[in-house]
């Protein structure tokens, strides 16, 4: 379990500052394609205030769910945000790897895509649909 914790501490820290050579070294290689359009906009249009780990809990002896609390917000705004994070990790022959991260409550739009096609050969931005959900 101490593996695990180390391996998801150091590879959420790489994320928040933005040091994705760092963190993709911690990421399955089935998962890196994925992973890098996922994270494509953090420390450009998306800065990351703070990520903390909220606890983590064994699925199997080889599968395990890490959650994540990430404090963020767009570069053109100054509203901080809230994602809870929900990453599965799996131990292989050389170490834990981050297989799966969703965000399960808070703030959309942490995982928004960078770019997609519109079907006529011209880029898109795609953006999350805005739900506000009240303020204070």
């Amino acid at each position: 379990m101490e593996r695990l914790s180390n391996s998801a501490y150091d590879c959420n820290i790489a994320m928040r500052f933005n040091r994705m050579d760092v963190a993709t070294g911690y990421v399955a290689k089935t998962a890196q394609t994925d992973f890098a359009e996922r994270h494509a906009k953090w420390g450009r249009a998306l800065r990351i205030v703070d990520v903390e780990l909220n606890g983590m809990r064994m699925i199997t002896s080889d599968v395990a769910e890490v959650n994540i609390g990430v404090s963020w917000h767009r570069a053109n705004e100054s509203v901080i945000r809230f994602s809870r994070v929900s990453q599965r990790w799996k131990e292989s022959g050389n170490g834990w790897k981050l297989e799966e991260e969703m965000r399960v409550a808070g703030s959309p739009g942490l995982f928004e895509r960078a770019r997609s096609t519109d079907g006529q050969g011209g880029d898109v931005e795609l953006r999350p649909p805005r739900i506000d959900m009240g303020q204070l």
